[in-house]
């Protein structure tokens, strides 16, 4: 039976210093082109969250995506009736979002290479798309991750694998930090199903994507993988 993690020690203080990164990011100042950011409207920066109920005190891993779906009505509402604060975005995750296929297929995904630590659940950037099907300028991407996922990164142990959703943010991940762990894998909600396919009939991964941690990383470099669920195959 998975216990619960007690916060204490090395976890709490990154637990901390992940609120004070996640307080940052509700009040950003940025004020990026691209996304959609009106806290009046209950637009808000989100989907940084770290997970610690119920998962193991080791074998933590980082699962990032590019940036966080639009919201819907009954989001935004909570919000402006609510507060709008990091607490409440967490709060709204644990009740709202945390069981949406995203999230539990993409646990399912980490739990059976191994990983059944704490998550930090993340994005390359932490606003929504401004306008529905069109991402950010590259700018945008390059200021928010500067401003959070670098400091994000900087508390977590190196040996906790990034796991990367979707080409683009893997190719992000490899390239700026090339001394982690980067498996990058299909998006899970993409249009050609292919996550699904890292699976087989009975929802287990497919042994040949259970590599050992220590096939991937040295003690301080990391490789960077894709899982190629087309081919079912490394590469």
């Amino acid at each position: 039976m998975t216990r619960r993690v007690k916060e204490t020690g090395e976890l709490s203080g990154i637990t901390l210093e992940i609120d004070k990164i996640g307080q940052k990011m509700v009040n950003c100042s940025n004020k990026c082109p691209g996304v959609a950011y009106n806290p009046q409207e209950g637009f808000l920066p989100r989907c940084l969250i770290l997970e610690i109920d119920d998962r193991a005190l080791d074998g933590g891993t980082v699962i990032c995506g590019i940036n966080p779906g639009n919201s819907n009505s009954h989001e935004r509402s909570y919000y402006i009736e609510n507060g709008k604060s990091y607490d409440k975005v967490k709060e709204y995750w644990k009740n709202h979002i945390q069981k949406r296929k995203y999230y539990s297929w993409l646990k399912r995904f980490v739990d059976q290479l191994g990983f059944s630590g704490p998550i930090l659940w993340t994005e390359l950037v932490k606003c929504s798309n401004a306008e529905r099907g069109k991402m950010p300028p590259l700018q945008t991407f390059r200021v928010c991750t500067k401003t959070y996922l670098s400091a994000e990164l900087g508390l977590i142990p190196n040996n906790w694998p990034l796991i990367a959703v979707g080409g683009e943010v893997y190719k992000a991940l490899a390239y700026r930090f090339p001394n982690r762990i980067v498996i990058g894998t299909p998006h899970v909600t993409g249009a050609f199903g292919y996550f699904p396919k890292l699976f087989d009939k009975n929802g287990d991964l497919y042994h040949k994507f259970k590599l050992p941690c220590n096939e991937l990383w040295d003690g301080k470099d990391g490789k960077a993988i894709w899982f190629d669920a087309k081919n079912r195959c490394i590469r």
